[in-house]
């Protein structure tokens, strides 16, 4: 327990351009990896630190921009996968959405953005199927002129409520939380925080 009273879930190291490239997924690519076990480390201390506790949708955030959110939520996302879990990863950054760069042939539309715009489309038209098995995801969608309302919007807890049915855990990725007003919106909905 550190000073503000937060467990550290493990640590994990930069991997170099010579094993995959740095936004890849890296326990997808290289699964025997150092760098893989770190994350499978972390997701097993998300099990035992939420064990006695309900719920299954968690936000990933950091403090600031370049901090290795996306990278880091969506090799997560495998590790869970590979335990037998079936993974919705979230693209909730909607200003700056990547999470569709790290899976191959994934495009950002439709995503979240239309459907919290858009109410004919259904959310199950923004679940895109990915390589990876037990991993499905939501891309952010086009950038939308008002993140902060839609992520706070109703149509976004129907859809999280949506996903509870289909999930077994829910991954969001967040804009950096100390720069706009989106992370602590979607932290109000989630049932845990990375």
């Amino acid at each position: 327990l550190g000073r503000f009273g937060v467990m550290s879930l493990g640590s994990i190291f930069r991997w170099s351009p010579q094993h995959v490239d740095e936004d890849e997924l890296v326990v997808w690519k290289l699964p025997s990896s150092g760098f893989s076990e770190s994350f499978r480390q972390i997701r097993a201390n998300i099990q035992f630190a939420t064990a006695n506790q309900p719920g299954k949708v968690y936000l990933v955030t950091s403090p600031g921009p370049g901090d290795g959110k996306s990278t880091i939520i969506g090799n997560l996302a495998v590790a869970f996968a590979h335990s037998g879990k079936k993974v919705v990863l979230i693209d909730g950054d909607l200003r700056r959405p990547g999470i569709h760069r790290r899976f191959p042939d994934l495009n950002r539309e439709p995503g979240l953005s239309n459907f919290l715009s858009e109410r004919e489309i259904d959310f199950a038209d923004v679940v895109h199927t990915t390589p990876v098995e037990g991993v499905s995801v939501i891309p952010g969608g086009p950038i939308p002129p008002n993140p902060s309302e839609l992520l706070g919007s109703p149509r976004m807890s129907a859809l999280l409520e949506n996903l509870k049915e289909v999930a077994d855990i829910i991954l969001v990725d967040s804009p950096p939380i100390l720069m706009v007003a989106d992370g602590p919106i979607l932290a109000a909905q989630v049932d845990g925080a990375v």
